[in-house]
């Protein structure tokens, strides 16, 4: 998945505003299929001054002069626009949060091993009482909410491979967690906890119409 819509935005206004398409610059960051879905969600949440001089200046390295003429406005509310659009999507998660966040290591050799339906590195990644604790709206009907077990966490875990593949790492409401957002659309939020190098609890819930996004 690459960042179409959001770079699209930006080559069609940098394509508007300099003489030659050739002194279009490139991205400053790289676009992987997570980093991608990950932007597209945060994106979503700015207001559209705020998404175009964004990603115009941020991503595109394109001046403010030019950016506040795509905008029709001024110099000041074009940098006005990018400083909030930093401030919304990149706030820090509380000092208390980080220190209580999960193994980044283990939760994500635990996702790639998830991705490739690698059942034997789950069950090593998992300890032998994990408990995976899902919300019923997220799961086929009839489907167990709760499931208890390496082995059987690690064997249903294959079977949503695609929702795993759809995975971006994000703070929510503050806490570092993760995001299933097909498409950049946020469907639900995934909480790992770790302990002792091992995966001990997943959690997973519906997207609330509440929940703040930020980078991670």
């Amino acid at each position: 998945m690459s960042c179409a819509p959001a770079a699209g935005v930006a080559r069609h206004r940098c394509s508007r505003t300099r003489s030659r398409p050739s002194n279009c610059p490139p991205t400053k960051r790289s676009c992987g299929p997570r980093t991608s879905r990950a932007l597209l969600v945060l994106l979503e949440q700015l207001t559209p001054p705020q998404r175009v001089a964004y990603v115009l200046h941020d991503l595109f390295a394109v001046p403010f002069d030019q950016i506040a003429q795509v905008l029709d406005g001024t110099v000041p509310s074009a940098k006005k626009h990018a400083s909030r659009a930093r401030q919304r999507l990149h706030t820090p998660a509380p000092v208390e949060a980080r220190r209580q966040a999960p193994d980044r290591e283990i939760v994500e050799a635990f996702l790639a091993a998830a991705r490739t339906g690698d059942t034997r590195e789950m069950i090593r990644l998992l300890a032998p009482d994990s408990v995976r604790d899902a919300d019923a709206a997220l799961l086929p009907p009839g489907a167990r909410t709760v499931v208890t077990g390496a082995t059987d966490i690690a064997t249903e875990t294959v079977r949503f491979a695609d929702r795993v593949r759809a995975i971006c790492r994000l703070t929510v409401d503050g806490a570092p967690a993760h995001l299933i957002a097909p498409g950049g659309h946020p469907l639900a939020v995934l909480h790992i906890g770790t302990d002792r190098g091992q995966v001990t609890r997943i959690t997973l819930r519906p997207v609330r119409p509440t929940d703040v996004f930020a980078a991670a």
